[in-house]
């Protein structure tokens, strides 16, 4: 009895509340949908002002930006075809063979190089099939007539379709210096057609946020034809067509008030904007029509949430708090990946949580997900890309590729997006380890890239001076050997004359001073030719491109400058300079084309010092008299970790890289030293344990160990002292072998 009393009142009480709960739904929805109504009406017209206003806004922006972005590419296109001409004039093989434009073509990243003789027709360039082109020939290339007749003109046309194939192309041209022919360059700035097609206005509206009943439309002021709108259908039509009439007001002299009438609209407003009409309408019917719908929506979901809820509410509690976690999981994942998808591997469906507009175009319900995924990554990886990018993403090939993995990623470069890391997750596997879910994510890492990039160059840049550093010589020396070199190539050996002096006399700051001062010099007369590194303390190197000539007029103008310099505590700048022609060693690398150059660098510095009276050659006789008690003889640096050889009584190995530090390790791992020294060997030769003992201001460091000779072993000395040279920062030593066994007998 007890028990059926307390169902009824539980029935009863449930009842109940379904009753409130009923009551108290309908009460705040007509409560709402008043004031819904009443804000919605009162908004509306400020709505209309923002967007008419936004959108104003927008377009004078963007004429703008489109100005600015074309004529800073036509600034760096004018540039580059007088850097071209510069070079043709230099190698006049350019303008006979093919192969030399085809290089100078790759060299400048161009798409086109062709001359025109005087009468404005092409007769030769990269591109055969334009050869007898004239400017009169088409209505493109007719923009450079004025070169006829005005050889001091360089021009650039905007990006036009040419005239014989209707690519759109950027072409450039200027005269020669002789004024014997013109020289054109074509240029296809894909990235740059790209921004502007994101800028024209069906894009612009396409961006802006859409109302219920509210519609933008953009008409050219003089015609009224109609440039974009909200509704698609109605581009490229007039505002009569659409029954919109507008009529001005003069306000002042300079401000004119429009008014539009439209028999079908409550509400418009219209603004001038450059050669441009802005028109935004409200619909009050569309949109309350669409409010009450969303209104009876909400009411017939809430009672059939409020019934779902009381009834299920116990058995759902603890689901509902797990759903809640994974929702919060999935938010901070769609703020922080470009996409997300979830992908049925064994339904071939796909099911999309957030996505980019460029990404949602290409995803269809109906489609395969195999067949999306390969539209997509065509469409937005970029070329170099695309191959790599579709073989990555193929679903049909992914279940056997990530068989016994919970992730598969990889990292491309998107047309708009830019550097970016596609990855697939899985989320559910059968009993073999196979996925049959998958999530695929895509995340944006263009700002990790270019952080990335900027440390490399960082780490390949002197902080002194601002050139490339060591580290950036040995790579690209590296490079040079791999590929083959022109006739043009020549390595400079440098040597700063007197750092020492100004160190000792005037101090590091003076000393410092002109080690800068030097690499500005020689930053200014050979960067444009090539690179310019410093790889020691006052020791440079320059890698460049020059014909003999060219380069005699950079050393002279190199060396004056240096003699007009004047600093702070430096008055002028004198170096020693020796170089080597490719043509002078066609067959041999570039290192052992330094080892020339190093050569003539020191005999130009032993008459810089003879010249100055300063006996360099009594120090010479006396480490070479010096030089016969020790069996190896070398100059190391332990600050950028490299040596030189001065005396070697054998022959021995070498790594490839001048590395002192891997030197000696190999010498050791080689077997020349005796197995119970080897320890010791390797933890005092370390350049931290030297770097260590030296900063203790120890002026001399010896170790003894048994060194094999042919098949013996002898005892020997090592003794490292600093040289003359010798820095904080730039930490150079003579390191001396000494066969004691031998001297004792």
């Amino acid at each position: 009895m007890g028990k059926s009393v307390q169902l009824k009142e539980s029935k009863g009480s449930l009842r109940k509340a379904i009753a409130c709960l009923c009551i108290v739904i309908v009460t705040a929805l007509i409560f709402e949908a008043a004031v819904l109504n009443f804000v919605n009406r009162r908004n509306a017209k400020r709505t209309v002002m923002v967007l008419l206003n936004q959108v104003s806004s927008l377009l004078l922006e963007n004429k703008k930006s489109r100005e600015e972005m074309l004529n800073e590419l036509k600034k760096e296109n004018l540039l580059r075809v007088r850097t071209v001409a510069y070079f043709i004039q230099k190698n006049k093989e350019a303008e006979t063979s093919i192969d030399e434009l085809l290089r100078l073509k790759r060299m400048f990243q161009l798409d086109e190089i062709h001359f025109f003789d005087e009468t404005g027709t092409i007769y030769f360039g990269t591109v055969p099939e334009y050869y007898g082109v004239n400017f009169k020939d088409g209505e493109q290339i007719s923009y450079f007539l004025p070169m006829l007749s005005d050889k001091t003109l360089a021009m650039c046309q905007d990006i036009t379709p040419n005239t014989a194939e209707g690519k759109e192309m950027m072409y450039t041209i200027t005269w020669d210096s002789a004024g014997e022919k013109m020289i054109q360059i074509g240029f296809k700035p894909e990235s740059v057609i790209s921004k502007l097609r994101s800028t024209e206005i069906p894009e612009i509206i396409a961006s802006l946020p859409h109302y219920p009943g509210m519609n933008i439309y953009v008409a050219q002021k003089r015609t009224g034809m109609i440039s974009g709108a909200t509704e698609s259908f109605c581009t490229g039509k007039r505002l009569g067509d659409i029954g919109i009439t507008l009529t001005e007001q003069s306000l002042s002299d300079e401000e004119v008030s429009l008014s539009v009438k439209s028999a079908a609209i409550d509400l418009a407003k219209a603004a001038y904007a450059g050669d441009h009409v802005v028109i935004v309408t409200f619909d009050r019917k569309t949109s309350q029509s669409a409010f009450w719908i969303a209104l009876l929506l909400e009411f017939l979901y809430l009672l059939l949430a409020a019934a779902v809820i009381l009834f299920y509410t116990r058995k759902l509690l603890a689901v509902n708090k797990e759903k809640n976690m994974q929702l919060k999981v999935f938010s901070a994942m769609s703020a922080i990946y470009y996409s997300m998808h979830l992908i049925d591997l064994t339904k071939d469906t796909v099911r999309e949580f957030t996505a980019n507009r460029d990404v949602r175009r290409f995803v269809s319900k109906t489609d395969h997900a195999a067949e999306q995924m390969r539209e997509v990554m065509s469409a937005r990886v970029a070329d170099g890309f695309c191959e790599d990018a579709v073989s990555f993403t193929d679903l049909t090939t992914l279940r056997e590729r990530m068989k016994g993995q919970r992730m598969l990623s990889k990292e491309f470069f998107g047309r708009s997006l830019g550097w970016f890391v596609s990855c697939f997750i899985a989320i559910e596997m059968d009993s073999e380890g196979y996925p049959n879910k998958v999530m695929h994510v895509t995340r944006s890492i263009d700002e990790i890239k270019k952080k990335e990039s900027f440390l490399i160059e960082r780490s390949n840049t002197d902080e002194m001076t601002g050139m490339y550093n060591r580290r950036a010589y040995e790579e690209d020396l590296d490079g040079f050997d791999k590929v083959e070199r022109s006739d043009d190539f020549i390595y400079v050996s440098i040597d700063i004359n007197g750092l020492k002096t100004a160190n000792d006399t005037l101090g590091h700051v003076a000393g410092d001073e002109l080690i800068r001062g030097a690499g500005d010099c020689m930053k200014s007369c050979f960067g444009p030719y090539g690179k310019v590194y410093r790889i020691g303390g006052d020791e440079f190197v320059a890698l460049i491109i020059a014909d003999e000539l060219t380069f005699a007029e950079l050393r002279g103008r190199l060396l004056a400058q240096m003699r007009d310099y004047r600093g702070v505590r430096i008055s002028q700048i004198s170096v020693s300079l020796g170089y080597v022609l490719q043509k002078e060693m066609r067959s041999s690398s570039v290192r052992e084309m330094s080892l020339l150059a190093d050569e003539r660098m020191y005999q130009a510095k032993e008459s810089y010092y003879q010249s100055k009276g300063i006996d360099r050659y009594g120090e010479i006789a006396a480490e070479r008299a010096m030089a016969g008690l020790y069996t190896k003889i070398l100059r190391i640096n332990i600050t950028d970790d490299t040596y030189h050889v001065i005396r070697l009584k054998e022959k021995l190995s070498f790594p490839e890289t001048k590395s002192i530090s891997a030197w000696l390790r190999q010498f050791a791992e080689d077997g020349y030293v005796a197995e119970k020294d080897k320890a010791e060997f390797l933890a005092k030769t370390d350049l931290n344990y030297l770097r260590s003992f030296f900063a203790n201001q120890e002026s001399m460091f010896s170790l003894f160990y048994q060194r094999r000779f042919g098949e013996k072993f002898s005892q020997v000395m090592m003794e490292i002292v600093p040289t003359k040279k010798y820095t904080n920062e730039n930490q150079e030593f003579y390191l001396y072998v000494k066969n004691i066994d031998r001297l004792q007998k």
